[in-house]
């Protein structure tokens, strides 16, 4: 019921004239795609300005081991000049992220939505990944630094053109077993909530943010 009692939200906040609701609603979701598509054309920022943002990790937690593959990754963004074998490690089952609460190791699922996907810019373009653990690192010094372990979708692409439409190719991949973790700064996740429809026919699936729009690759110079 996400996708529909969000729907229902802003059909609800979008309706100006409640004694003509369905042509109130259709005008102004004309007028609301026209606008979001035209500040993309302009480069120009939302309208909203974003509450003061809090990203950290919250919820359960215990204190772990780091696996030996995670090690040096973590260990180049300690700049405090801490090691990472004296410092306190411990494992967070969620994270709020710009005011957004978000889970670790939830599974992608049909038709249910995940807390699990964000997105972040990697290489000049958005990508998308699921998330798997919530680390927080408390060095010799007291102080302290938040990871997220993901793994990454496969690219999305436009198909539409415009940013609007996000669209990943599977390729007969798993989304729940896609190989290999990568260690990332909790600071550099976007903080939207993602939708996720699946096309198990066309072997793909559709990003849906809730707020604001992809950063698309750049055509190369010629």
């Amino acid at each position: 019921m996400f996708f529909a009692e969000r729907f229902n939200k802003k059909c609800k906040n979008l309706t100006a004239n409640k004694h003509f609701p369905m042509q109130s609603l259709a005008h102004a979701l004309v007028r609301d795609g026209t606008a979001r598509f035209f500040r993309w054309k302009r480069g120009a920022p939302p309208t909203r300005q974003p509450k003061i943002p809090v990203t950290e990790v919250i919820g359960s937690f215990e204190m772990v081991e780091v696996p030996d593959h995670y090690h040096d990754s973590i260990q180049r963004h300690l700049k405090c000049g801490c090691r990472l074998g004296h410092s306190a490690v411990y494992e967070h089952a969620r994270a709020k992220i710009g005011g957004k609460c978000f889970n670790a190791g939830e599974k992608l699922r049909v038709g249910v939505r995940c807390g699990s996907v964000v997105t972040m810019i990697a290489g000049g373009r958005s990508v998308y990944g699921l998330i798997k653990k919530f680390y927080r690192v408390v060095c010799t010094c007291h102080s302290f630094i938040d990871f997220v372990l993901l793994t990454w979708f496969p690219l999305p692409n436009y198909p539409d053109g415009d940013p609007l439409t996000v669209k990943i190719v599977l390729g007969g991949s798993n989304v729940n077993n896609i190989p290999g973790v990568s260690v990332v700064l909790l600071n550099d996740i976007h903080p939207s909530r993602i939708g996720v429809e699946i096309d198990n026919e066309r072997d793909c699936m559709y990003m849906l943010r809730i707020d604001g729009i992809d950063t698309m690759p750049q055509p190369p110079v010629l």
